[in-house]
């Protein structure tokens, strides 16, 4: 008998040995971590590092950022990160990349498949290599100033108002939240919505031009005051600037009106799909990428608030006023599908928002509910023509 025990000893241990080789090489590799490539030069930007940072998110899922880490030391999110052990894909807007991770778990090597021109597809061969605390690249351009204290009331020192020169076609453009604004084929009207943060129904009364004149500004910050202004100290600059060289004096007022209510389907159960951000102080980022093979299209949002959620829907849904009523407070991440042909102008059904973008929150735990209620409305007095520059 001891022979016998003897021999299935000798020949358990290799089994054993062999059993966890296997799984050693099945055992996949953590994709999680940062990742880094030169871009080489093309035809409409130079050669440029850049970092994907891949990490996981509340809900066990995987997110990343992708950093052009010489231009910009924040990123732009990740629309959607999968990786399989060896297989690796993300999308970026209009742009992805598909490749597979090397045996050690330290390179990736793949197609990119990019624009090098608006309509001209680019793609090109792509290796990322995983960065060590030693390698990691990090930005060295120039920093972003520091908020502007809470308390301050800034103005615009500097301010120049002109006509747009025609042809005054095509979309107003603004930017908020620098100490340099600019505003673009901007009527009066829109540069009170831009002020007082509302929507046009929201603006009663005014001169007839307030709708049709066109103007271009471009303002800079009192300079006696540090840091970068707020989006809503920048309104606030816009407001002044109204009062000061359009001579505008409004009164608020309210008014009954049919709106729909964002609020949450379940209050007491939030849905995992909305995820407070990590980073409180970042400002909102959007991404969205083309329509998939389903024909929905993928938005994401990150550190972004309910009110700025509601208020970029309102873009999509304009029949009606969208008041945020959620009660949650603080910056989100999270992703809607929306199909593209809901895109398009739609009455909504019996009063109801396009079902596609009702559809579209739901994932969220959020819904929207018809009702009446006062809403803010700015109530212009007097305005005119703009001073002198």
């Amino acid at each position: 008998m001891k022979p016998a025990t003897s021999t299935k000893t000798r020949v358990g241990r290799p089994g054993a040995c062999l059993f966890f080789a296997l799984c050693a090489v099945a055992h996949p590799q953590s994709i999680v971590g940062t990742w880094q490539t030169t871009f080489p030069a093309a035809t409409t930007f130079p050669e440029q590092r850049t970092v994907v940072k891949i990490s996981t998110a509340k809900d066990g899922s995987l997110k990343g950022m992708f950093i052009p880490i010489d231009r910009n030391p924040d990123g732009f999110p990740l629309m959607s990160v999968k990786f399989t052990a060896p297989d690796f894909s993300f999308v970026l807007g209009a742009v992805s990349y598909q490749g597979k991770m090397s045996a050690d778990g330290n390179s990736i090597v793949g197609t990119w498949n990019g624009m090098s021109a608006p309509g001209v597809p680019d793609t090109k061969p792509l290796t990322w290599v995983r960065a060590t605390p030693d390698t990691e690249w990090t930005y060295s351009g120039p920093k972003a100033p520091p908020p502007m204290a809470a308390d301050a009331d800034p103005s615009f020192e500097v301010a120049t108002i002109k006509p747009t020169p025609p042809p005054a076609d095509g979309h107003a453009l603004w930017i908020l939240g620098r100490r340099h604004f600019t505003a673009s084929n901007c009527t009066a009207m829109e540069l009170i919505k831009v002020a007082y943060f509302v929507r046009g129904r929201q603006v009663v009364d005014g001169p007839k031009w307030i709708n049709d004149q066109k103007w271009d500004v471009v303002a800079e910050t009192d300079s006696d005051i540090p840091g970068q202004p707020s989006e809503a100290q920048t309104r606030v600059m816009v407001r002044k600037l109204l009062e000061q060289r359009f001579g505008l004096k409004v009164h608020l007022t309210q008014k009954e009106s049919t709106v729909y209510a964002m609020v949450m389907d379940k209050p007491d159960k939030p849905s995992a799909k909305l995820t407070k951000s990590d980073e409180q102080d970042k400002p909102m980022m959007i991404a969205g990428g083309p329509p998939g093979d389903d024909g929905l299209q993928t938005m994401q949002f990150v550190h972004t608030t309910m009110k700025e959620f509601a208020a970029l829907m309102m873009n999509m849904i304009q029949t009606h006023q969208i008041v945020d009523e959620t009660g949650l407070e603080g910056k989100y991440d999270f992703k809607i599908q929306v199909p593209r042909s809901a895109f398009q102008p739609s009455p909504g059904v019996e009063d109801l928002p396009d079902p596609a973008f009702a559809q579209a929150i739901q994932p969220l735990g959020l819904k929207f509910v018809l009702k009446k209620e006062p809403l803010e409305m700015v109530a212009v007095d007097h305005l005119e023509q703009p001073t002198a520059n």
